[in-house]
C-alpha cells in the first residue's frame, strides 16, 4: 500500500479501505455534533437555592423545557424550513461544480445527490440551531458560532488530498493539506457549505422575528 511503484489505479483501489475510514469518521463526527447539542438540554434544568431557614426553593431558568408534542412539531416545520431554503440555495453552487469544476462520471445524477444531500444537512442544521439558541435570539456569538461550526464540519471532510502531498506525516507544499491543489477545492466547498448554512440560518432568524417559527422553549 505504501510502495511508491503503484500506478496510479492500484494507488486508487489500495487507497478505498481509508476513503471509507474517513467517511465513517465523518458521519460519526455529525452524529457526536447532534447529540452534544441535544443533550445541552439538560443545562437548562430548574436549579436549586437554599435561602436561611426557608429550604429549598426553586430558582428556574428562562423556562421550563420540555419535548412536548408542539415543541416536536415546531422542530419539523423548523427542519423542512431549513431543508427547502438550503438546498435551494446550495444548489446553484453545487451545479457549477459537478457540472464543470469536477471530473464525475455522471455529474447530473451527482448535482442530484449532492443536492438532496444539502436538504438533509440544512434540516439537521435547522433543527440544532432551535435548540442551540432557544430564548437567547440576542446572543450574537452564540448564533454565529453554531453557523460556523456546521460550516467548517461539511468543508472539512471534503478536501481531496492531492498526489504531490507526501503522507504519514501529512504535509504539502505549504502546511500540512494546504496546498496550490486544495487551495481551490476549499474555497469552493467552503463557498458550498456558507450557502447552504448562511441561506437557513437567515431564513430561521427572520422567521423566529416575524413568529412563523418559534425557538425551543418559547411559549406560543
Amino acid at each position: 500500500y505504501f510502495s511508491t511503484n503503484l500506478s496510479p489505479t492500484q494507488a486508487i483501489v489500495a487507497s478505498r479501505p481509508l476513503v471509507s475510514i474517513y467517511t465513517i469518521l465523518m458521519y460519526v463526527l455529525y452524529a457526536a455534533l447532534v447529540f452534544c447539542f441535544i443533550a445541552s438540554v439538560n443545562s437548562f434544568a430548574p436549579s436549586t437555592t437554599r435561602r436561611g431557614g426557608q429550604g429549598l426553593q426553586i430558582r428556574p431558568h428562562r423556562t421550563s423545557l420540555k419535548f412536548s408534542s408542539e415543541e416536536r412539531i415546531e422542530s419539523i416545520k423548523t427542519g423542512a424550513v431549513g431543508g427547502i431554503v438550503g438546498a435551494t440555495a446550495s444548489s446553484q453552487f453545487l451545479y457549477v461544480s459537478t457540472q464543470f469544476l469536477t471530473d464525475i462520471a455522471n455529474p447530473i445524477g451527482q448535482w442530484e445527490f449532492q443536492t438532496d444531500m444539502a436538504s438533509i444537512e440544512g434540516a439537521l442544521f435547522a433543527i440544532c440551531y432551535r435548540y442551540i439558541v432557544r430564548l437567547d435570539l440576542d446572543n450574537e456569538m452564540l448564533k454565529t458560532g453554531a453557523l460556523g461550526a456546521f460550516i467548517i464540519i461539511r468543508t472539512l471532510p471534503l478536501i481531496s488530498v492531492p498526489s504531490s502531498c507526501s503522507s504519514i506525516p501529512l504535509q504539502c507544499e505549504y502546511f500540512y493539506v494546504i496546498d496550490p491543489a486544495t487551495i481551490p477545492q476549499i474555497a469552493l466547498h467552503l463557498l458550498e457549505s456558507a450557502a447552504l448554512f448562511s441561506s437557513a440560518y437567515f431564513a430561521l432568524n427572520f422567521s423566529f422575528s416575524k413568529k412563523w417559527l418559534s425557538p425551543f422553549g418559547e411559549k406560543k
